[in-house]
């Protein structure tokens, strides 16, 4: 066996697949030579996939994807940000190892219980790749944002003109685009000015619809 040893100031600059070429001439027959074959490294790339969550809503499942293995990961771990392994055997916490496919990628899940959601917002996902690959451990931080959505019940009297009623939404790790659906589950149109008047976050709406038939 023959082998090549690439140095960490080769390994560093390879960010997309790099072809090497192996290649043998005859020492007896020289002229029938040379043979050539390639050789492709292909970096192991791996990626979070994070996941917003509603406070006290249903299981959520967060994972990571690793792509360019030529084999299934030799181990996968999950952590919390403090180090606690919840891979297995933790109460509120199912791991999935996953499986390779034919195009060499690999997803790993975590799935954390509604009543873990506020647990932790960092977890880890530890995979070592399989030895014929490189067997060096990777750790990837994966972030469960967990947000709020707290409403703000209202009681009116029959001859009220206008009321305003509002949630306040909280922990979100970006804005949010805010819709509101009415009491028959509609959605309610924007551009509805006779009805309603929807202001960051806040409807306000005419009593008239709340006058019995």
């Amino acid at each position: 066996t023959t082998k090549l040893t690439l140095k960490s100031s080769i390994v560093s600059q390879i960010t997309s697949v790099n072809t090497f070429k192996c290649s043998a001439t005859s020492i007896e027959h020289p002229a029938s030579g040379p043979f050539e074959r390639d050789v492709v490294v292909t970096p192991i790339v791996v990626t979070a996939v994070n996941k917003e969550v509603l406070s006290g809503t249903d299981a959520v499942v967060i994972s990571c994807k690793a792509t360019g293995l030529t084999a299934a990961l030799q181990t996968v771990e999950w952590q919390k940000s403090d180090g606690t392994d919840v891979t297995s055997g933790v109460t509120g916490y199912t791991s999935s190892a996953g499986s390779i496919s034919s195009g060499g990628s690999q997803t790993t899940t975590l799935t954390v219980a509604s009543a873990q959601n506020n647990a932790d917002s960092s977890y880890n996902c530890l995979i070592t790749p399989a030895t014929a690959d490189d067997a060096t451990q990777v750790s990837t931080p994966v972030t469960l944002n967990v947000f709020t959505i707290t409403p703000h019940d209202r009681s009116i009297t029959t001859g009220a003109t206008q009321i305003a009623i509002s949630c306040d939404i909280a922990g979100l790790g970006s804005a949010a685009d805010v819709t509101w659906k009415d009491a028959q589950g509609a959605d309610v149109p924007p551009g509805d000015s006779t009805n309603y008047i929807v202001d960051n976050g806040k409807a306000a709406f005419n009593s008239a619809l709340r006058r019995p038939n």
